[in-house]
């Protein structure tokens, strides 16, 4: 399968790299002197990568175990939010998936910057299914860090994250910091063996596009085309080629519905009327109870005149999720009319809580945060989670 990889400048009106591979195999490779360029030399249909400059981007690996994009990007977020410079808000993140460590590679990047690049790259016709930075898309085999000098621009990929600027301040920075047990120091152009444990020397554009090609094949980087600014899909494009079979479907289905359209409008106003009845007759066993869910909530009200009820088998599940989550401490319970188990909470960080919700979801059990969400003075953060019921 073909894919193309295309390395920009560090701004859009710059000379971008691209490449494009075949498999493992190199195809093509070059300069050119605009995104716009670029575009006109790439095959149609093939899956692009754009890497941008990193010099805009904070880069870290978290613990965030928590699952689904809005949760990810609201612990993110918060873990964020004594780092970043300006309101939490004014980002945009993408994450890697969890590693056999329990962490992600969490990036965050300002998003009128990142709106700009969006822009660029449509004007020059450009879609691609990933856009990343430059130290998200490092990468090399049997190698912890790695770190790559191109003239004035450095990037690095470490345990602790990634980095992105000026090369001298690049390199002084990582020769400080945690690098592993091995680093690969990767220069582009003719320039003498680079610092560190290894070195490799990129002589050429072309190389350069092989090299992000490869560490992209063996370790997908995360993408910002997530959230608004998904990739959209050709919906229309893709039903086209069924549009005749789909117009004979239809004509078959609306003889059918003739067919039997009598008999199910009898049948519907049947139903309707044995649900009014038995809607009466629990309203008159229960009074107090509002109707919500008729079948489940009769199933409920027999299960607890038998001796049952959802509370002992909620709260048995909370105390274990509780138990296994380790960082979440129980403030107070309470069980009301409506069969929902009322959780108040106390816990670290958004990730301890969505923690908590993904093992009560294993168990079945649907949950709700209550909106109360609060800071305490010691930092930690308490609030109200709903269990069990109609939710």
């Amino acid at each position: 399968m073909s894919r193309a990889v295309i390395v920009t400048g560090l701004t859009p009106d710059d000379p971008a790299l691209w490449a494009v591979a075949e498999g493992e195999a190199l195809q093509h490779a070059g300069t050119a002197t605009s995104l716009a360029a670029v575009s006109a030399k790439l095959p149609a249909g093939v899956p692009i990568t754009v890497i941008l400059p990193g010099s805009s981007a904070a880069s870290r690996h978290l613990p965030l175990p928590v699952k689904g994009d809005k949760a990810l990007a609201a612990a993110a977020a918060l873990a964020f939010e004594d780092v970043l410079a300006e309101a939490v808000d004014q980002f945009h993140f993408a994450f890697s998936a969890l590693d056999e460590a329990g962490t992600r590679l969490v990036s965050a990047v300002p998003l009128g910057w990142f709106e700009t690049w969006m822009a660029s790259l449509g004007e020059a016709g450009l879609d691609p299914e990933c856009i990343t930075v430059d130290h998200l898309a490092l990468y090399a085999e049997g190698y912890d860090s790695v770190i790559l000098l191109d003239g004035d621009h450095g990037a690095a990929h470490l345990p602790a994250g990634g980095i992105s600027g000026d090369a001298q301040m690049v390199s002084t920075l990582v020769a400080q910091m945690d690098v592993g047990d091995k680093m690969l120091a990767v220069t582009v152009g003719p320039k003498g063996p680079p610092p560190g444990d290894g070195g490799l020397v990129l002589n050429d554009d072309r190389t350069v596009g092989a090299f992000y090609l490869a560490a992209l094949a063996s370790h997908p980087a995360p993408s910002f085309r997530r959230g608004a600014f998904a990739k959209k899909r050709d919906w229309i494009g893709m039903v086209r080629p069924w549009r005749v079979a789909a117009g004979l479907m239809a004509a078959c289905f609306t003889l059918w519905l003739v067919g039997v359209g009598a008999d199910g409008w009898r049948h519907d106003q049947a139903a309707k009327t044995l649900n009014a009845n038995a809607s009466t007759r629990f309203s008159q066993a229960f009074p107090n109870v509002v109707i919500r869910d008729l079948p489940r909530q009769a199933a409920q009200r027999a299960g607890a005149v038998n001796g049952g009820g959802a509370f002992l088998s909620l709260s048995v599940d909370l105390t274990e999720a509780i138990e296994e989550s380790v960082a979440i401490q129980l403030m107070g319970l309470a069980y009301t009319d409506e069969d929902l188990l009322v959780a108040d909470l106390r816990f670290p960080d958004a990730a301890s809580l969505e923690r908590l919700k993904s093992l009560l979801s294993e168990r079945g059990i649907p949950t709700r945060e209550g909106g109360n969400l609060r800071r305490e003075d010691n930092g930690d953060y308490s609030g109200r989670l709903f269990l069990g019921g109609d939710l």
